[in-house]
């Protein structure tokens, strides 16, 4: 959700060698549980996806996951 560079060259280059892919940290690291914390680790790092206008756009989309989630009676993992 946050870091989409993988798809642009190593996906694909995975799928022909017909190769996994697992994705580090799937709930990114708190943000997509509703437990990210934006004074702790992260907000030190000056990766572009953890910038205020990044984590307010991709607020959308956790706040989607959550309300399914809920619907569902199921965790946002």
């Amino acid at each position: 959700m946050m870091w989409r560079e993988p798809e642009d060259k190593l996906i694909p280059l995975l799928e022909e060698l017909g190769i996994g892919f697992v994705p580090f940290t799937p709930l990114c690291k708190g943000f997509l549980s509703d437990a990210y914390d934006k004074n702790g680790f992260h907000a030190k790092l000056n990766a572009p996806r953890f910038s205020e206008e990044a984590l307010k756009k991709n607020r959308v989309v956790v706040d989607l996951v959550n309300k399914i989630a809920k619907e569902k009676k199921a965790t946002v993992a």
